[in-house]
């Protein structure tokens, strides 16, 4: 049927129209016969409110159909909504819902800002074929997953031909950034290329992952391979680390339990700490009475070797005897027996005796204090008699530790 003149019933229709065809022939076609390139023919749901406002309904197109108990049911609808309806800046919104598990659900969002799939977040998932592979893409959403060549989180290990061979696997809940996977053994896992030329590799063999060319660059070392840097000083076992060089001429390992190691398998350094610490002025034989108006020192610990400065200002001192002593150090020194460890050359100023000047600090073995000499070829010991208020002393040293 073609209606070419509008019946009075259409002009003034208040019920509705309803078109019934008995057959699957088109129920009804909209047809220009313009020549031009404009657009048409065109239909307009058009809702003329007197008062727009935001979130009025401009229209609904639905997909009707019947259940199992003869309910007439929309499996699916398009609507449209006003967003804004302000003048010179009107925002609209248009949204596709599908029916699931008897409730209509948003699949795709299109407002003003953004454009959603699954705005109601149920688990549906979104996949993208290409021309041979039904995943090329999948935002799996019971996984909380993007996949890429990948129908799932099991497709992670070798022999789950998914094509493309090369995963991807990003997810929202910080657990893993991505995963590069082969579908493969041993082998490339990453290329990096120039002009179609390699200029770095990323690669996986029996457990190791080595990134760069060749023999050089960054090697990440499993625990269980036979070239695995192990038994460093102190540890019996096995270190995971990151190595620079090649498996016979590695010049620096990055240990994942802690520590560096340059060249050898003997220096594995694992031990570095700075901090203050307070010198304290005492005496060998007999303490005395002491305020320092000033007493503040530093170190710095970069494995068996300690670095530290201080200074000291006497206000008032009274009573002790014996060889002046320094106690207080951050770390006990190493026990030598045979010899004691020199520490310093100290500037002392402002003594009772002697010329103000350098004196010699050791270290007592195996001790958190330091001794002090007379600058002289007697060895003798600067007595803490020497020093009296306004007596002052800074010394830079560095010493071994067991």
């Amino acid at each position: 049927m073609a209606l070419t003149t509008a019946p009075v019933e259409l002009i003034t229709l208040d019920d509705g129209v309803t078109i019934t065809v008995d057959d699957n022939s088109t129920t009804l076609t909209l047809k220009s016969t313009d020549t031009d390139a404009n657009v048409g023919p065109r239909m307009d749901l058009t809702r003329d409110s007197s008062s727009p406002a935001a979130s009025d309904s401009l229209g609904q197109i639905r997909f009707m159909g019947e259940d199992a108990g003869d309910n007439s049911i929309s499996y699916a609808h398009m609507t449209s909504f006003i967003v804004d309806p302000t003048d010179g800046s009107e925002d609209g919104k248009f949204e596709i819902d599908v029916r699931k598990a008897g409730t209509q659900r948003s699949r795709l969002l299109l407002d003003e800002n953004e454009t959603v799939f699954n705005n109601e977040q149920q688990d549906i998932d979104f996949r993208v074929e290409s021309d041979s592979s039904a995943y090329l893409i999948l935002a799996d959403a019971g996984d909380n997953a993007v996949y890429i060549g990948k129908s799932d989180s099991t497709q992670n290990t070798a022999g789950t031909a998914i094509s493309p061979t090369l995963g991807v696997r990003a997810t929202v809940d910080q657990n893993a950034v991505g995963i590069f996977n082969r579908t493969t053994d041993d082998g490339n896992v990453l290329l990096l290329r120039k002009d179609g030329v390699t200029v770095g590799q990323m690669a996986a063999k029996d457990g190791d992952v080595t990134v760069g060319t060749g023999d050089t660059g960054f090697r990440f070392i499993d625990g269980s391979d036979a070239i695995t840097p192990h038994d460093i000083s102190n540890n019996t076992g096995r270190d995971n680390a990151v190595s620079l060089g090649t498996s016979g001429a590695r010049f620096l390992n990055l240990f994942m339990n802690g520590g560096i190691q340059f060249g050898s398998r003997s220096n594995k350094l694992d031990d570095y700490e700075e901090g203050a610490w307070t010198p304290v002025l005492t005496a060998a034989t007999s303490a005395p009475t002491v305020s320092l108006t000033h007493a503040s020192g530093y170190y710095i610990k970069i494995g068996s070797l300690v670095y530290v400065r201080f200074g000291m200002y006497v206000g008032s001192i009274s009573g002790g005897s014996g060889a002046v002593r320094i106690s207080g150090l951050p770390f006990a020194g190493k026990t030598y027996s045979s010899y004691r460890q020199p520490a310093a050359l100290a500037n002392a100023q402002n003594l009772t005796s002697d010329p103000d000047g350098p004196v010699i600090l050791y270290l007592v073995d195996g001790d958190t204090k330091l001794e002090g000499r007379l600058f002289n070829n007697a060895d003798t010991a600067l007595p803490i008699s020497h020093f009296q208020a306004g007596s002052w002393c800074i010394a830079n040293l560095s010493y071994d530790v067991s």
